[in-house]
């Protein structure tokens, strides 16, 4: 619900200009992180598109990633975690257990919420030119907790800055909630999060790129 086709469009082309950034200097799993959070400011784009055009296809079309795409967080984040810090976690086979296990919780999780189908009626209430109503998933809470858990574990150095620009994000999300009386818990904690999250990133981006030039 973040805000309308416009401002999701800026909003994951920041994302992703960040994430590019974030590649530069040589930070590909913040990368990656960032791209997977600015997917769902496209989503919001199509489903904008959809409200405004009376288009159930965009709307189904943007429902679809978005419900899709949250389910896969953790799963991306963990991925590229260990694939990209491949090489120093051989050499220290306590982390690469840990994460392989967290990886495993992660590829269970995502199947589990992936079954659930995408409902194609809208919110309870609506008529017509409405969101549609589909679940967030259960499990996203459990997906948090896991990518913090393997930043933690793989990529210490980069854990704390993270997990303050994550939760930062979050908690700008949530007091936003208490003043926009369209902004739900719900929507709060999923589009309006990943909005703040793609806002955001170039703070965080070259803050890192700003440590990079200084060592």
């Amino acid at each position: 619900m973040c805000y309308n086709a416009q401002t999701s469009v800026l909003a994951a082309t920041i994302g992703i200009l960040s994430a590019c950034v974030a590649f530069h200097i040589k930070e590909p799993v913040l990368g990656l992180f960032i791209i997977t959070y600015s997917l769902m400011q496209i989503s919001e784009f199509c489903i904008w598109r959809g409200l405004d055009t009376d288009s159930f296809r965009w709307n189904r079309g943007g429902t679809a990633l978005a419900a899709t795409s949250l389910k896969l967080h953790a799963l991306v984040v963990v991925s590229a975690l260990i694939l990209f810090r491949w090489t120093s976690l051989k050499q220290n086979r306590a982390k690469l257990i840990s994460l392989l296990a967290i990886l495993v919780l992660t590829v269970i999780l995502s199947l589990k919420e992936l079954l659930v189908s995408i409902p194609s009626t809208t919110q309870p209430g609506c008529s017509k030119g409405c969101r549609l109503d589909w679940q967030f998933g259960a499990s996203y809470p459990i997906q948090v907790v896991l990518i913090c858990g393997a930043l933690f574990i793989g990529a210490p150095e980069i854990f704390i800055p993270i997990a303050t620009f994550y939760f930062g994000a979050l908690i700008v999300a949530i007091i936003l909630s208490y003043f926009d009386t369209k902004t739900t818990l719900k929507t709060a904690a999923s589009s309006v999060w990943c909005f703040f999250v793609a806002i955001f990133a170039p703070l965080f981006v070259g803050y890192l790129w700003w440590k990079t030039k200084r060592t």
